[in-house]
Parts: C-alpha cells; structure tokens; sequence
C-alpha cells in the first residue's frame, strides 16, 4: 500500500473517532455512549465507552507515526497537529454535513439541537428551586423562534405533584452554528420541609430529563441522559 493511501486510512481512522465522540441528534449522548451505556456506581459514574475511541485515536496516531513522510519528524509535533488541527477540521466536517442535511431539508425549529444541559435543585423550608440550564446548537440558516417545556425526572414529578413545567417567555436562536443558552430557576412549593430534605436526598439526579422545543409549525424533544 502507497505512502499517500496509508495516509488516507489512518486519517479515516481517526474519523471514527470524532464520529463516534459526536451527539446523538437530539439527546445528550455520544454514539458511543449510546452504544456502550454508562454504568452507575457507588453513587459516581463510569464511562467506559470512553475507552474505545481513546484506543482507536492510538491506532490511528501510531499509523501516523509510522508512514514514511513523517519519520524524521517529531512524534510530538504530529501529535499536537493532530490534536489542534486534523481533528477541529474533521469535527467541522461533520458540522457542515449537517448544517447542509439541515437546509437541504427546509428544517427551521428541527435544526436547534441540544449542546449541553442539567438540572440542579436549592431551596429552603417548604419550598424547592429547580435551576435548568440548557445549551443550544441552531444549524439553520436563520432564526427559530420557540417555547420550552421542561418534563421533570420522574422522582421530581412525584414530590411535586406536576409532570413538566412551562417557561413563560418566547426564546430565540439565530441560526448557522450559533450557541445560546437558555437557564431557568423553578420556583415550587412542598407539603414540608421534611419532604424537601426527602428530595434533596432522593436518587434524582440518576434520571433522565426532557425538553420539549416548540412553536405553532414544529416540536422537537430532546433527551437529557442521567450521568
């Protein structure tokens, strides 16, 4: 096999790699770990699917190492080419493949997909505040105006009594790759303080979480996973 094709393999083999470490559209997890789910344990989290693009990204970088056009070249040059360049330039090919799916497709409110999201509880006496933060991608070529609808993990549901929560206000993302973040503080009342100490103890946090993105034409849900 040619110097050039050698190339091209190794490089395709560290594709896998920023493919398989990209989300899953509309939810919170990777393919991988999608694939090979996080195990729960001793109250912590193991990702072990993360083993498996970290040995790919060594094949493929051991392949590099190995071609000819880079043996008199330093192994840590190649390494940090291929750290700060080789794989952004991949991870925005991916990007751009979707953001091209995205409007080939006409998509509007379908192009916003989900960057990063979490839940975090606080209060005092009778009374909780649900603290929501969601991170937002819009791949569309333009704006997407929305609401929000928040569906609590089923052990919130339970304490306080309401199955999802409406944010008030419109929001907006601004299409080609643009972030936003959307955080909301949920004010809510419980019988006691007994039940808030019960919540604030309870396995929560081990649930998964959805939003619902939707406007008078489209709805999208996406999936926040339990770590």
């Amino acid at each position: 096999m040619s110097d050039n094709k050698k190339l091209l393999k190794y490089l395709g083999v560290l594709f896998i790699v920023v493919l398989l470490t990209s989300k899953v559209p509309y939810d919170s997890y990777s393919i991988i770990e999608y694939i090979i789910r996080p195990i729960g344990l001793n109250g912590g989290t193991l990702y072990i699917s993360g083993f498996v693009p970290l040995v790919i990204f060594i094949i493929g970088l051991r392949g590099l190492f190995k071609l000819e056009r880079f043996q008199n070249t330093n192994k840590i040059l190649i390494i940090i080419a291929v750290i700060l360049m080789i794989l952004p330039v991949m991870q925005w090919t991916v990007d751009a493949g979707r953001t091209a799916y995205h409007r080939l497709n006409q998509h509007e409110l379908r192009a916003v997909d989900i960057v990063d999201a979490d839940i975090s509880l606080s209060g005092s006496k009778e009374e909780i505040i649900i603290n929501s933060r969601l991170k937002l991608t819009d791949y569309s070529s333009g704006q997407n105006r929305f609401k929000v609808r928040l569906y609590l993990p089923k052990t919130l549901a339970e304490y306080t009594g309401k199955a999802f929560y409406d944010f008030e206000q419109d929001f907006v993302t601004y299409g080609h790759r643009n972030e936003n973040v959307i955080e909301k503080q949920i004010i809510m009342e419980l019988e006691d303080e007994q039940a808030r100490n019960n919540l604030l103890s309870s396995g929560w946090y081990g649930e998964d979480f959805e939003y619902k993105l939707y406007n008078e034409q489209e709805s999208i849900t996406i999936i926040n996973r339990s770590p």
